[in-house]
């Protein structure tokens, strides 16, 4: 019975002796090569600024976009609603819903409603993007 138990101790002793060895090699790589954090910290520093900036716009396009959307159809729900019971009233709201532009014009940029959400989602597959790049650099370097 003591044989088994002390042939069971050197046995782990020398499996821990090999991953002790390769845990060794393998930080002292990941250490000793400072190219390689430099890179890393520059890579992880441009992709998270990208992803942070990206998490805020994101959002705010989306819900922007989605609002302005909307608002021509509630707009004219509401315009049949109010001319039903007061046609004077219906001609002033509809009027105020002819002001709701379709698009505008920002520093020779045209922004839509349907440009708006579709931004919204490229900023959030941005955003994975980076996350999944900065893990998959995390792992590599």
């Amino acid at each position: 019975m003591n044989k088994f138990f002390s042939n069971n101790t050197r046995s782990e002793e020398r499996l821990g002796h090999i991953s002790q060895e390769y845990t060794d090699s393998r930080n002292s790589s990941k250490v000793s090569n400072p190219f390689l954090n430099i890179l890393w910290f520059a890579c992880h520093f441009c992709f998270y600024l990208i992803q942070q900036v990206a998490e805020i716009f994101a959002p705010l396009f989306l819900v922007i976009g989605i609002i302005w959307k909307l608002l021509p159809a509630i707009t004219s729900s509401l315009i049949a609603i109010i001319s039903s019971s007061d046609p004077q009233t219906g001609e002033l709201v509809k009027h105020g819903g002819n002001l709701i532009p379709h698009s505008i014009m920002i520093a020779g940029h045209g922004l839509t409603a349907g440009k708006l959400i579709f931004d919204g989602v490229l900023l959030i597959m941005l955003t994975a993007l980076c996350a999944t790049v900065t893990v998959y650099l995390g792992r590599k370097l």
